[in-house]
Order: structure tokens, then sequence, then C-alpha cells
């Protein structure tokens, strides 16, 4: 939300979709293959935006930020196995898809520079609130995801109040991020207050 057109559109109209163009045409320069193949595949806000706020998390744990949990390191073994399993039934029916091969978290991001996590961290948040915005003006349901993106966010906060830039590439990154940052709280929290509360459904009668 960095841009002028939107954050009017947020604070006048609360205007917050998934994305039908490739990434790398948006200059997605700091998002890997692997996480654009899965953000292609995840198509509707409901699974894109959690999608992008774990890929978000995701540099925060390369950063040093935060540790990964025992439960998080169990649920990626899983995810991977998951994978191998459709691709092995998949061999078996002839032009069967597979969906896109999840990511290691552990991994994947090993070698990626901190500048580099940083500008990825400041293109994923500016794409998923591209996409809230455009299913927004279709009229889908899109609170739950600011929601979801404002506490994120503003638990990264302090975070980066923490990290210790050594360079001076890194200290202007990370004075970027935070600056983005912060903004991009501002503008969930200025449509927060004109959004409508999403209804909460009763459970199923046993």
């Amino acid at each position: 939300m960095s841009t002028p057109r939107r954050a009017t559109a947020i604070v006048a109209a609360a205007v917050l979709l998934f994305l039908s163009t490739g990434l790398k045409g948006q200059n997605f320069d700091y998002v890997t293959e692997e996480e654009e193949d899965l953000i292609r595949d995840a198509q509707g806000l409901s699974l894109r935006a959690p999608l992008m706020i774990k890929f978000l998390d995701n540099r925060i744990v390369a950063l040093g930020l935060r540790e990964r949990t025992a439960k998080e390191r169990e649920q990626a073994k899983k995810d991977m196995a998951e994978y191998e399993r459709q691709v092995k039934d998949a061999a078996k029916v002839k032009d069967a898809e597979v969906r896109a091969k999840p990511v290691n978290p552990d991994v994947y991001l090993r070698k990626v520079t901190r500048p580099e996590l940083l500008r990825g961290f400041m293109q994923i948040t500016d794409e998923l609130m591209d996409n809230i915005d455009d299913s927004y003006e279709r009229n889908l349901p899109v609170r739950e995801h600011v929601e979801a993106l404002e506490k994120f966010l503003s638990e990264q906060v302090p975070r980066f109040e923490s990290l210790q830039a050594v360079t001076p590439s890194e200290t202007s990154a990370l004075e970027a991020t935070l600056s983005h940052t912060k903004k991009a709280i501002e503008d969930c929290r200025n449509a927060l207050k004109t959004l409508p509360k999403t209804l909460k459904q009763p459970p199923p009668a046993r």
C-alpha cells in the first residue's frame, strides 16, 4: 500500500484479489520460483492470503527473528510427504496434474541475503494488499484477511526494531521495511473502521 492510489482507496472507500497474471510481470523480484508456483496454485483469497502471510513469516524466521516450533517443522514434513504421495498417484493416471510442490521453510531461503529477505517482505505485503483490494472490488468478503494481516504485521514491528543491521545495504532495507510495514498497518486499521464485521456462523446442531 505504498502508492497514493492504494492508500487513498483504502482510507476513503475501504477498497481492499487474487491476480490471474504472472507474478514476474508484476516485478516480483524477491519471491522464489517455488513460492510463485504455490501462489498461482492458491486460487481465491481464502487460500492465497494465509499462504502469503506464511511466506512473510518464513522471512521473519530466515532473518533469525523467530524460531520455528516443533509443530511447524512436523507440519512441513507432512506437507512434503503428502505431495510425494500425490506425485506417485498422478504417475498412474495419464495427464494427471499435481499441485505445486510445497517449500521446506528451513531450507529454501537459507541462501537469500538479508536485504533480499526484507525487500521480499515488502513485495509480498504489497501483493497481498493488492489481492485484498481486488477481492473487495468484486464484493467478496475480506475483513478476516485484513484483520489477519494487521495482526501479523503489528507483531513484526518490534522484531524489526530489534534487528541489528550490519551493512549499509541492510540498514537501508531495514529502514524501508519498518516504514513500509507501519504504513501497511495504518492502512489496514483505516480499512477495518469501515469494513463490515464478519458474521460468526453458529456451530451446526448435533
